[in-house]
């Protein structure tokens, strides 16, 4: 399946998780190892290459090296301002306290602001993937992840705007019969940063914010701590 997904097999890394909702992702700035779960030989080939090419695109794109680049600026940011407010001093016991307690104000902000820029980026690599490999393989491989973490088919417009840093899978199947046949609407962009939320929860373990493993997709599930679920 990765063959057929042009990606090489020695950049895999095969993981057996005990939470179905575990899908891995890539590793590091430049995406050198791809993880993925064991859960996914379960699926049909033609939906496993589907899922392995949109992971092939996130990284030949760019779009996980922008998201992790983004929440590292977008963590720095809110670290500066902070201790700009605050004027706390992390020297001591109650300066770290301020500093934890004003990063956890700001990882909130982020759960509530980048979730849109990353279903952007989500869109864009269904896209991508769809005009190589297929509409029908995309939307079936949408649907089998999908079901395996939140299984919520359809949302309100608000609460995923809000909340929801991954599209409904019946939003994304909507995108993709949407699609143009243009090459330029399958386009992954300079502006799509993909899981741009979800990697800057995760580092915002470095401030010692709670939330990273607080948000309704991962808590009380400490396999998904390290990689958040995804799409």
């Amino acid at each position: 399946a990765s063959q057929r997904a042009k990606l090489d097999p020695d950049r895999l890394v095969l993981i057996d998780s005990p939470d179905e909702a575990f899908v891995g992702g890539w590793t590091g700035v430049r995406a050198r190892l791809l993880v993925i779960p064991q859960r996914w030989m379960q699926l049909p080939e033609h939906a496993l290459v589907a899922a392995l090419y949109r992971r092939r695109v996130i990284a030949e794109s760019g779009a996980h090296r922008r998201g992790v680049l983004g929440a590292i600026a977008w963590n720095t940011l809110g670290l500066a301002l902070v201790l700009e407010l605050t004027g706390a001093d992390v020297a001591t016991a109650a300066g770290m306290l301020s500093m934890v307690a004003g990063m956890t104000l700001w990882a909130f902000v982020g759960v509530l602001v980048l979730p849109s820029p990353s279903r952007a980026a989500v869109f864009a690599v269904d896209r991508a993937a769809a005009q190589k490999v297929g509409t029908s393989a995309v939307r079936e491989s949408i649907d089998r992840l999908d079901r395996w973490q939140d299984d919520e088919a359809q949302r309100s417009a608000r609460v995923e705007t809000i909340f929801h840093p991954v599209p409904s899978r019946t939003a994304r199947h909507a995108r993709l019969l949407a699609m143009s046949s243009s090459d330029d609407s399958a386009t992954v962009r300079f502006v799509h940063a993909h899981h741009l939320a979800r990697h800057a929860l995760w580092l915002s373990w470095a401030s010692l914010s709670p939330i990273s493993r607080a948000v309704h997709c991962n808590v009380g599930r400490p396999a998904l701590w390290a990689m958040l679920p995804g799409d």
